[in-house]
């Protein structure tokens, strides 16, 4: 085949977009990154089908065509991979200026032209993706062309060279190793052009009708892969919000420029695509802050078409559906059970004292995932499950987890040791599920928590200035003393936490404190306490915070 024109050219992008929508479970069941929401195959296939229905009735040269599909998917694109899908089509179609009938030099140089695109308005390409797979197999298509390559030719080097790319993404991309898969997003543009080859090579245009088996998807080791969504953390979705939109710049105000606006969305977000065209421009761009995204975008013209999504709330229906791959529940022996987040073995101890059921190991810088704390909930033989993540980091974690079991589990909000080993301390067996619930979220209201840990690094914090390798004394999110030694900064907590009516006071030591250090903390200790309260020293072991202060 040495040319296509304008229908085929329009037949094949209707495949090419046909199979995208047969195999979009396939290519959400891969989806990892940037965030393991499990949307990519959905939002390739609505960018490229959602509003086709101009496309498969239209008439014209190749050039033409190229044009209506670029602006009816830029108009349509939806999350990371349809965005970025539709750019290809962007570049697709500019190179294609003037151009009525492709060869097979015409399709591969249309292909690189997409591809610059794609990479011109993707603010940090991350390799490893559907840009590395586009770009390696047009690439090669390209160079097929230079050496007199037809459209068969082309087409058949650049499906080839897509899909070796595909198999070399986890070596590009951590996050993809860990999960055992190939990137979702350059799998969906593999069945993309497989759908081109189908319509022009073969002669069979892909039906859209019918989901396809699932069929083997390529994983590291080549075999079928699903990922098992629960070794996740949702701790690691830096930024929960993803925002699109269009800013509809004819509004008849002197336009800004937008190189302003564009930073300012660097700043507050990532994953950021920034297409400015003549009239409008499309953002796509995820943050904490979606409101003051389109209020930003306000000051450059009226907008349209705005989506936000919930990348947290989707990443837990995923996992919902996902499921951890072997599970092992036990039966319930008894009404009420426990599990904790531990940090260290002194205060794996205490949790074991207060007959905590499962100790998952976890804290500061070292958060379990979430098929931890559910290997947890299903060996604890209760009907009811209390949850202590005791950490603010883990609780969302902990929440997920609560979502994947059929037992009963209620996850308690403990962001810190003491607070977990306060609500214990109002449990009651002869009580209820609700009345336990609440009395021990009073208890956890009722302690005052505090930690030392040094400054990784210069940084202000609470409006003081703190250097690299000071001791910081805090409680919750607020520092109180600054010192050069973990032991002072422990003394000044204390005089900052305990008050009129404070009874008891339990410090855990880290295991970076030796015993005779702690031996004389604990002297020094006492002589500031006198009788204002009762103290307790227990090495807990706990890596990160030096000391933990509990409050009561």
């Amino acid at each position: 085949m040495k040319t296509i024109n304008g229908a085929m050219l329009r037949d094949a992008i209707l495949s090419g977009a046909a199979n995208v929508e047969r195999y979009k479970t396939e290519i959400n069941d891969l989806n990892v990154f940037p965030v393991p929401d499990g949307d990519t195959g959905t939002n390739m296939a609505m960018t490229l089908l959602g509003g086709s229905a101009p496309l498969k009735t239209a008439e014209g040269n190749c050039q033409e065509i190229a044009d209506l599909a670029a602006s009816i998917f830029l108009k349509n694109a939806r999350g990371n991979s349809g965005v970025i899908t539709s750019l290809l089509f962007r570049g697709f179609a500019k190179s294609l200026a003037g151009v009525a009938e492709m060869d097979g030099t015409a399709l591969a140089k249309a292909f690189e032209g997409g591809v610059k695109s794609a990479y011109k308005a993707v603010m940090k390409p991350t390799e490893g993706t559907i840009l590395t797979v586009s770009r390696v197999a047009a690439e090669q298509a390209v160079e097929e062309a230079a050496a007199g390559g037809d459209i068969e030719a082309v087409l058949r080097r650049l499906l080839a060279a897509a899909k070796e790319t595909l198999a070399k993404t986890p070596d590009m991309l951590p996050v993809l190793k860990k999960a055992g898969v190939v990137d979702s997003g350059g799998h969906g543009f593999v069945r993309m052009i497989e759908g081109w080859v189908s319509l022009l090579i073969d002669g069979v245009p892909v039906d859209a009708g019918a989901e396809a088996a699932p069929a083997a998807v390529p994983a590291v080791q080549g075999e079928a892969a699903k990922i098992d969504l629960a070794s996740f953390n949702p701790e690691d979705i830096k930024f929960a919000y993803c925002t699109e939109f269009f800013v509809n710049k004819t509004h008849g105000k002197r336009l800004r420029s937008t190189d302003a606006f564009r930073d300012y969305l660097e700043k507050i977000g990532d994953s950021l695509v920034f297409v400015d065209d003549d009239t409008v421009i499309k953002v796509h761009v995820h943050s904490n802050a979606p409101g003051r995204v389109l209020t930003e975008a306000l000051k450059y013209g009226f907008l349209s078409g705005v989506k936000i999504e919930n990348m947290i709330e989707q990443y837990g229906e995923f996992v919902e559906q996902m499921g951890p791959k072997e599970r092992v529940i036990a039966a319930p022996e008894k009404t009420f059970g426990f599990v904790a987040v531990s940090p260290g073995e002194g205060i794996s101890g205490v949790f074991t004292d207060f007959l905590v059921d499962q100790i998952v190991e976890g804290g500061q810088t070292m958060n379990p995932a979430i098929e931890h704390i559910l290997a947890a909930v299903d060996a604890t033989p209760a009907e009811t499950v209390f949850v202590l993540p005791n950490n603010s980091n883990i609780i969302l974690t902990a929440e997920m987890a609560a979502r994947m079991t059929e037992k009963t589990v209620i996850v308690l909000p403990t962001r810190t040791i003491p607070e977990g080993m306060a609500a214990l301390t109002r449990f009651e067996e002869s009580m209820s599920a609700e009345e336990n619930t609440e009395a021990m979220k009073e208890g956890i209201a009722a302690v005052k928590s505090g930690q030392v840990t040094y400054a990784v690094r210069d940084s202000e914090v609470d409006g003081r200035r703190v250097r690299k390798g000071e001791m910081m004394g805090l409680s919750g999110k607020h520092l109180l003393c600054v010192e050069k030694t973990p032991e002072k900064a422990a003394l000044k907590l204390l005089t900052e936490l305990v008050g009129e009516g404070c009874e008891f006071v339990t410090v855990f030591t880290g295991k970076d404190v030796a015993p005779a250090v702690a031996a004389k903390f604990e002297e020094q200790a006492r002589k500031k306490l006198g009788n204002k309260a009762e103290l307790t020293v227990i090495p807990g072991g706990q890596p990160v915070y030096s000391y933990i202060l509990s409050v009561e």
